[in-house]
């Protein structure tokens, strides 16, 4: 049986009033899959996400990892590209999978990396491959855009992406034919499939 993961707070509320609107109102802008809503300006703001991405900081409190979450989904291209190239600690992967409430395997393996290979780059606290790097950051840039996307609709008050997101991840969801999201996360386009997905909800398409 499908069940459907209640879409984030104040969604809702936005599709009825986008439903209700005549054809000569301008609509909401549609966010495309993967663009940057926000980029992050300042060479000091720049650094500042750079050095959490390249040298695995975790933040203190939980509200904090949505915020940088938001900050991966919002920050300029080339500074991704750079931190993609440097890669990020494989130490990484077990501080997201306390986030997400799911085992470091499970979220390696979602990310198509072998869990022998984290737990051999933790113990030499090596960096991950570039392409494993991309993959890993992706999911946590999925993450930001769900933040945004609740901040845009104007009630993001109480809204826990991280958590929000593990339950989607989880739930077989038709439009991927009953897959669940969490099995798209191997693959870049996968991930851009799901960033479609989720841009689809914000104008009430939900699939």
């Amino acid at each position: 049986m499908v069940h459907k993961v209640a879409p984030p707070p104040g969604l809702e509320a936005k599709q009825a009033k986008t439903r209700k609107q005549s054809a000569g109102v301008k609509t909401p802008k549609r966010l495309v899959p993967g663009q940057v809503v926000k980029q992050v300006k300042t060479s000091a703001a720049s650094a500042a996400v750079l050095a959490h991405i390249t040298k695995g900081r975790a933040p203190t409190k939980r509200d904090g990892w949505n915020k940088l979450f938001k900050a991966y989904y919002v920050t300029d291209r080339l500074t991704m590209r750079n931190s993609i190239r440097e890669g990020v600690p494989a130490r990484t992967v077990g501080m997201l999978a306390d986030v997400l409430d799911l085992s470091s395997v499970r979220i390696a393996d979602a990310l198509g990396i072998p869990a022998s290979t984290v737990r051999r780059k933790v113990r030499a606290n090596a960096q991950l491959e570039p392409d494993q790097t991309e993959r890993l950051l992706g999911l946590q840039r999925l993450i930001g855009q769900i933040q945004t996307m609740v901040e845009e609709s104007g009630n993001p008050e109480g809204f826990d992406a991280a958590a929000w997101t593990k339950r989607w991840l989880d739930e077989p969801h038709p439009a991927l034919e009953g897959a669940k999201p969490i099995d798209y996360l191997d693959t870049m386009t996968g991930q851009q499939i799901l960033a479609d997905l989720l841009a689809r909800n914000v104008t009430g398409a939900y699939a």
